[in-house]
């Protein structure tokens, strides 16, 4: 498989490819698989399951990371698996499977982390989740729910 200027070969596995504004990102849950690059700058790298390589297609660089593979492929399952995940992320996967989009208000809660399982597809949900666990409130915003710093007043 090629995907921008990356090549990912199948050595008899499974894997995920995903790709991004920043490059590729290539996770393997079995078996194994060699991900290069057709730049001048060729590398190779060999991945064991439960390896993520981030791939970068602006400067070709490359980062290989342990990560849960059963929580890097939930979305195949209909589940989205969140495990210290900065809130941005969690936002922008939710984001890819609902059609109401979640924003943050303010870039000082994309550090924010959250951990749990939500079902993907519905952004109201997400929302509802990620404030019973951060100091954030949700407000509908008609076509889009956005993620506010704080808890909501509960005073009348």
């Amino acid at each position: 498989m090629i995907t921008g200027n990356t090549r990912i070969t199948d050595l008899g596995t499974q894997f995920q490819v995903d790709r991004t504004r920043e490059g590729v990102i290539v996770t393997l849950t079995e078996g194994k698989v060699v991900v290069d690059t057709l730049s001048a700058q060729h590398w190779e790298e060999y991945l064991s399951p439960g390896e993520q390589l981030a791939v970068s297609s602006v400067t070709f660089s490359h980062l290989k990371r342990a990560v849960d593979p059963l929580a890097t492929t939930s979305w195949s399952r209909g589940r989205l698996a969140f495990r210290a995940t900065p809130l941005a992320q969690a936002v922008e996967e939710v984001n890819r499977y609902a059609s109401k989009k979640l924003r943050l208000a303010d870039p000082s809660l994309a550090e924010l982390t959250v951990s749990g399982n939500i079902v993907a597809g519905s952004s109201e949900r997400a929302a509802s989740a990620f404030a019973a666990v951060l100091p954030i409130h949700v407000v509908d915003g008609g076509s889009e729910t956005i993620i506010f710093p704080g808890r909501a007043d509960s005073s009348p």
